[in-house]
């Protein structure tokens, strides 16, 4: 593989992400500034959609090594690839419970995409989704008991909230014909963020959990897509339009909506924001010349943006080590 390029210190830690740069998606994490990547996983199939352990020890990603899309953990060396699903249809985008635990995890083999839910050496695997439910963008609530996520038909997608072992469901959002979608958790587990096109444009909203208090955070002409929190719950990270109504820059806002800053301002397309755990950077996607996506960081004032290796290959899903 070829050389990380130098990054600051103060930005060295471990970023996970998958790349093609050997023909088909592998897992890489850089370990420190300046160093190669470390690859994680190496076969002929497509390996994405990785999720950190809350300790940093293990890895949970999207593997189509024996055929279909199935559900692996790894540890973070690159060693122990488990299968922890076996299904004909799609096992996949795994999320990790807070303390570790758990797996949550979206799969069609019901005929619709469910919410499941095991443990995180993959026993007692529970379909959590009413039947009638065709579910997408799980979150774990903060304390582990509850998942949002959204919930569509051909006219409209609500967010809902169901307990981890299915035995309660509740309905959040209720707009008619509205497209309500990717919830994010407030860090006191008080509130919901989503994205929504309730007034005939993609914005970012948030609504307590109990459905009350519902609040526009941005008004604008361009699109405004949510999508993470800082760990501290005072700043939001969104994509948006509104520079030139056409390619997307990473913006933060305050968490209340207010104070909205272009972090990027470059003449190219962003995607996939994210905070690390300490709230210090930011990792994100950028499209270059050759139509590839390259990961970088940045400070979180979205300052001395890096990118991350240089590698002439498609980069997806970065993301801090806890």
């Amino acid at each position: 593989c070829l050389a990380a390029t130098a990054a600051e210190p103060a930005l060295a830690d471990r970023v996970l992400f998958s790349s093609n740069v050997d023909g088909d998606y592998e897992l890489y994490v850089l370990e420190q500034a300046g160093a190669a990547p470390v690859q994680l996983t190496n076969n002929s199939a497509e390996d994405t959609e990785a999720a950190w352990s809350p300790d940093g020890r293990r890895v949970a990603f999207t593997s189509s090594v024996k055929g279909n899309p199935d559900v692996h953990v790894i540890n973070a060396d690159g060693t122990g690839d488990l299968r922890l699903t076996n299904s004909p249809g799609f096992d996949g985008s795994p999320q990790w419970s807070p303390d570790g635990g758990r797996l949550a995890f979206l799969s069609d083999r019901s005929g619709q995409m469910h919410i499941y839910v095991m443990k995180a050496d993959g026993s007692e695997v529970r379909d959590i989704t009413p039947q009638a439910v065709d579910a997408g963008a799980p979150r774990w609530s903060p304390d582990g008991r509850w998942l949002a996520f959204s919930a569509a038909d051909q006219r409209e997608s609500h967010l809902w909230l169901v307990r981890d072992d299915g035995s309660e469901l509740r309905q959040v959002t209720r707009k008619d014909k509205a497209k309500d979608f990717a919830p994010l958790w407030s860090p006191d587990g008080k509130t919901l963020t989503f994205t929504s096109d309730r007034e005939h444009n993609l914005d970012v909203y948030r609504v307590n959990i109990d459905g009350g208090n519902e609040r526009r955070l941005t008004d604008h002409a361009a699109l405004d897509v949510a999508y993470d929190g800082s760990p501290d719950g005072k700043a939001l990270l969104f994509l948006s339009s509104r520079d030139d109504g056409v390619r997307h820059d990473v913006y933060a806002m305050d968490a209340d909506g207010g104070h909205p800053r272009n972090l990027t301002r470059t003449e190219t397309e962003e995607e996939a924001p994210r905070w690390s755990p300490d709230g210090k950077s930011i990792v994100f996607l950028r499209l270059g010349a050759g139509g590839q996506f390259a990961a970088y960081r940045m400070h979180a004032a979205g300052s001395e943006p890096t990118r991350l290796v240089e590698w002439p290959a498609m980069q997806l899903q970065p993301s801090i080590a806890p």
